[in-house]
């Protein structure tokens, strides 16, 4: 019997809000999309100076 479960969770991702992604053209729905594709269970957003 499982005692814990363990999620996949990213605490340092970066959406095109920051100045430092470097595809401008990606849409928040395929951000989130190739998260979810990734096997990540959870996404801390650590954009650089922006709040966008």
């Amino acid at each position: 019997m499982a005692l814990a479960k363990w999620y996949k969770i990213d605490f340092h991702t970066h959406t095109p809000e920051s100045k430092c992604f470097p595809d401008k053209k990606v849409t928040p729905k395929e951000w989130l999309k190739s998260a979810k594709e990734s096997g990540i269970n959870a996404v801390v957003v650590s954009d650089h100076n922006s709040v966008g």
